[in-house]
């Protein structure tokens, strides 16, 4: 083999790994903005939840204030339920991602609320 032959071998080596390192990258940018974005759904269901259970001790509504909430943050309340009375309750919701927003249909629960011991 001569020294002719090998000529340009060394830029096709330097360009495959320059072609893997953006993939690579490229990939990991997306995981990175689907966690993101998963962990913004599931902050906006605990603060959906207490709200919703701070409504609910206000003597309003617990639901109707849910929706407000979830719509004022750009999520789906998908549920939501109130077990217990005035004075022992929990709120729980369901919140989805909005529609496009994730690969993924993704939910999330939260639940939060009064309990006396």
């Amino acid at each position: 083999m001569t020294e002719g032959e090998e000529r340009g071998s060394g830029t096709l080596l330097m360009f495959a790994a320059v072609v893997l390192i953006g993939a690579l990258a490229a990939a990991g940018i997306a995981v990175a903005g689907v966690w993101v974005a998963i962990q913004r759904v599931q902050a906006a269901a605990d603060l959906v939840a207490v709200s919703a259970a701070a409504a609910q001790a206000g003597g309003q509504d617990a639901c109707v204030a849910a929706g407000r909430l979830a719509r004022a943050n750009q999520v789906e309340l998908r549920d939501c339920s109130i077990a217990g009375d005035l004075i022992d309750f929990a709120v729980t919701v369901t919140i989805a991602a909005p529609p496009g927003s994730l690969p993924v249909d993704f939910t999330t629960r939260s639940h939060a609320g009064w309990v006396a011991q």
